[in-house]
């Protein structure tokens, strides 16, 4: 049941994840720590989200909440155990205020526990007797656990590849607790230990180069392609090859990146909507590629130089031709600047050429429409600023088979 072999297969199945609780915790002085470019109005950003679920209802998907599977979870006294463990993992257990803290989290009822899971845990509201050090330089506000404001794009943390999941390392620090939640669901949750998949690498134990589910596209059954970019690791990209070539992958497609926060992923840039077609942010969109084959024997791969992107998905897809189908309007570079910036090209194919996109897009989806596709709006003038659109916001976990 847990299968997903490319982007644009009816969506059956997804993971999506409420963002107020962390958002609520942004300020001004902390946005830009947790990746934020300013702060946003957090119930709007959560009615905002409440309207992206109810496209996905309507359009019948299952949608799964990341904040009811993780209280779920941790319900179960040995995933609470060890995500406590984990989320303390850098503290000293021998200090006393540490050891106070870990009863405190592991004591706390579930509802509790998750939202200061998701939404960060102060000095204050912590409480401690014992507070240490911390008692005496810290601020009642400072967070003995961080918030992660950036769950809701619960992409990222958490990618599926054919019948399994890369549960990822994420490049900053402050991001890798999600990746924590997404990890203890998979490991401890019923509706997980029941089905069989496979684990493509985990960032939560021995896996440590950055993966970001952002930069992983799945362009069929047999080839994916990845962006090494500001936060996925070519070093990581090499150990999940190898693991994905033992399996029903022959083949990936490596995109160059600029480092900077304008394409911070490849699916800022890049998304796949037909069988044949994507949305990409530039007219001139002409990244490097590479393709990326086994050799000889399980240890061995075998690199080479594409002439462009487009050749290298031709190959993978066995068509003549694709087609790029650039944001905003190419003869207005002020409209294509903004309408990249506010994910224009991060579309959600929920089937082959039917698509969610940010309603602020007009320019974008009024192309898109007049090229045969179904452009379901979604507002985003809140959520879209955190730098995400609508397929960082979900997490599949089924698509059906194109």
């Amino acid at each position: 049941m847990l299968n997903v072999t490319s982007e644009i297969g009816k969506l059956k199945r997804v993971i999506i994840s409420r963002p107020e609780a962390a958002l609520e915790r942004i300020t001004p002085e902390n946005c830009n720590s947790f990746l934020f470019d300013d702060i946003l109005y957090a119930k709007a950003a959560a009615k905002e989200h409440d309207h992206f679920a109810g496209i996905l209802k309507q359009n019948d998907v299952d949608v799964l909440f990341m904040d009811e599977l993780l209280e779920e979870t941790i319900k179960i006294p040995q995933a609470r155990r060890w995500l406590v463990d984990k989320l303390l993992s850098s503290y000293d257990f021998v200090l006393y205020s540490v050891k106070e803290l870990h009863a405190l989290l592991l004591e706390m009822d579930a509802k509790k526990l998750t939202y200061h899971i998701i939404a960060g845990l102060t000095l204050r509201e912590a409480n401690l007797i014992n507070k240490g050090l911390m008692g005496y330089v810290c601020n009642s506000e400072d967070f003995i656990l961080p918030p992660h404001p950036n769950q809701y794009f619960t992409r990222d943390p958490s990618c599926w590849i054919g019948n399994g999941v890369c549960i990822n390392r994420m490049q900053f620090k402050v991001r890798r607790g999600e990746s924590l939640c997404f990890s203890v669901i998979y490991k401890y949750h019923p509706l997980f230990t029941k089905e069989k998949f496979n684990i493509w690498y985990d960032g939560t134990e021995n896996d440590h180069f950055p993966i970001e589910g952002g930069d992983v596209l799945i362009l069929n059954k047999n080839t994916v392609i990845i962006g090494f970019s500001e936060r996925t690791n070519i070093n990581g990209v090499e150990t999940l090859a190898h693991r994905l070539f033992q399996n029903d992958i022959d083949r990936i497609i490596l995109v160059e990146l600029p480092k900077k926060r304008a394409c911070m992923h490849l699916d800022t840039v890049m998304t796949m909507i037909d069988h044949d077609a994507f949305c990409v942010a530039f007219e001139d969109f002409a990244p490097r590629a590479l393709t990326v084959v086994q050799g000889n024997n399980i240890n061995e791969i075998v690199v080479s130089e594409e002439k462009n992107l487009q050749t290298a998905i031709q190959r993978g897809l066995k068509v003549n031709e694709v087609r790029f189908i650039s944001v905003g309007d190419t003869e207005n570079e002020i409209i294509q600047q903004r309408e990249q910036w506010t994910d224009a090209s991060n579309l959600l194919a929920i089937a082959p050429k039917k698509v969610i996109a940010y309603k602020c897009n007009e320019r974008t989806n009024k192309v898109l429409r007049a090229q045969g596709f179904d452009v379901i709006e979604t507002v985003g003038s809140e959520l879209g600023r955190g730098r995400g659109g609508a397929r960082c916001m979900s997490c599949p976990i089924e698509r059906e088979e194109v």
